[in-house]
């Protein structure tokens, strides 16, 4: 698993001229993968859009910044099923994947949802870390999901990242907007 997840997010190999390999442990792990899951998880327009008091087109805007996370997630769809599936057996992955890396990615979204709908943008929400929530695991059930699930009519790829970028753009934006 550490080779596989390394190069998952490298693209390359550790020196593996010590054989055996030896297996991180401890704080090794998060010391050695935060890096590298770090620099592989920019979403530039996403970061950008924060910053941003208004915006020129706020349903090109949001459509935009869930592209960038849905090609995100698609490109990383191998990676992070690999992460989900081994996380809970590794302590050290789980909290460096779900406690901060994931959490930190939400409060991004939450921030920017509710940042917009105060300004009257988007439509408000009862909870906005749930309803950034509600916008990861939509995109990553289309964008990683589907391609696990043996029992899934296929689709192409095409569809599904169109289906998820109408269908979560239209439930933020304020009805006759977009």
């Amino acid at each position: 698993m550490d080779l596989t997840l390394h190069y998952s997010l490298d693209r390359t190999l550790p020196d593996l001229s010590q054989t055996p390999h030896r297996i991180p442990s401890g704080q090794e792990p998060i010391d050695r993968f935060w890096p590298l899951f770090q620099r592989n998880a920019v979403l530039t327009r996403l970061g950008r859009a924060v910053t941003i008091k208004t915006p020129n087109d706020i349903g090109q805007e949001l459509e935009d910044l869930i592209a960038e996370l849905y090609d995100w997630l698609f490109d990383n769809r191998h990676t992070l099923s690999l992460v989900e599936s081994v996380a809970r057996d590794f302590p050290e992955l789980n909290t460096l994947y779900f406690r901060e890396f994931r959490k930190n990615g939400l409060a991004v979204w939450a921030k920017y949802l509710k940042m917009r709908a105060h300004a009257g943008f988007l439509v408000p929400m009862p909870d906005y870390d749930a309803a950034a929530r509600l916008l990861l695991e939509t995109a990553t059930a289309f964008a990683v999901a589907r391609h696990l699930d043996i029992d899934h009519k296929p689709f192409p790829d095409d569809i599904a990242k169109t289906t998820v970028l109408r269908t979560l753009t239209h439930a933020f934006i304020p009805a006759g907007w977009y």
